[in-house]
């Protein structure tokens, strides 16, 4: 007899409604149902996703919007409304006048003592930030002001860089050597780089820690996501 056009062919011939359900219950039968095994490593990989929201979050509090204005030369010792008041001119940003944030007036010497020439300008060499709400900044610890204010943008640019690696290098190695070994090795990636990011000296060596930093941060999402689909492999 010819089978019907909706019969579902397999590979020995045609498959019955009542041997695709058998198919599933075998399937249910080796990867188990969901019990508390499964519940518990559920939860455990969606804890993962507190530190990880932090350090794709983070950069707006590392580096937030802060007061800054030009530091005033050794020489002098002047409070720090009279400096800002006497040495610091004003910018016309967005249409309104706000103190410079990158020059300040030419100081000069003179047997009188400090003179500010009001007729001059010349570039930060140094600056002075505003601490009364944030004590210390990325901003701060690495001067990412004025010309190298764009450092800023480039520090997420450089995480979501190493997020998007990361999903390819941990993706290929996750399905040649199995997901529990990768996702430890994500985990502790991800804690060794966080540490050394927090105690960098330069910005380059930052940038090269919260890069490693979000490959280990790609892998522990990735790794994670696939163990949920597989609780009874674990």
């Amino acid at each position: 007899m010819e089978p019907k056009a909706s019969d579902k062919f397999l590979a020995n011939g045609p498959a019955s409604a009542e041997s695709e359900t058998k198919t599933a219950r075998d399937v249910t039968d080796i990867i188990g149902e969901y019990g508390p095994w499964q519940r518990l490593i559920f939860i455990l990989t969606c804890l993962r996703g507190t530190p990880t929201a932090f350090y794709n979050l983070s950069t707006p509090f590392f580096a937030p919007k802060q007061d800054v204005w030009c530091a005033q030369p050794p020489f002098l010792n002047w409070s720090e409304a009279l400096w800002r008041n006497s040495a610091i001119p004003f910018d016309y940003i967005d249409g309104e006048l706000v103190p410079s944030r990158c020059s300040m007036y030419e100081v000069l010497m003179s047997d009188d003592g400090p003179i500010i020439n009001r007729n001059k300008t010349v570039p930060c060499s140094a600056w002075e930030y505003d601490n009364s709400f944030y004590t210390n900044t990325l901003t701060r610890e690495y001067d990412l002001v004025c010309s190298r204010d764009w450092l800023i943008s480039f520090t997420q640019f450089n995480y979501m860089a190493g997020m998007m690696c990361g999903v390819f290098i941990f993706g290929h190695l996750a399905d040649r050597f199995g997901r529990q070994i990768i996702l430890n090795l994500s985990v502790t990636l991800m804690l060794i780089a966080s540490v050394i990011a927090a105690f960098s000296p330069t910005f380059t060596f930052f940038s090269v820690a919260r890069f490693f930093l979000a490959l280990g941060v790609a892998g522990t999402q990735n790794t994670s996501f696939c163990l949920c689909t597989y609780f009874k492999f674990i």
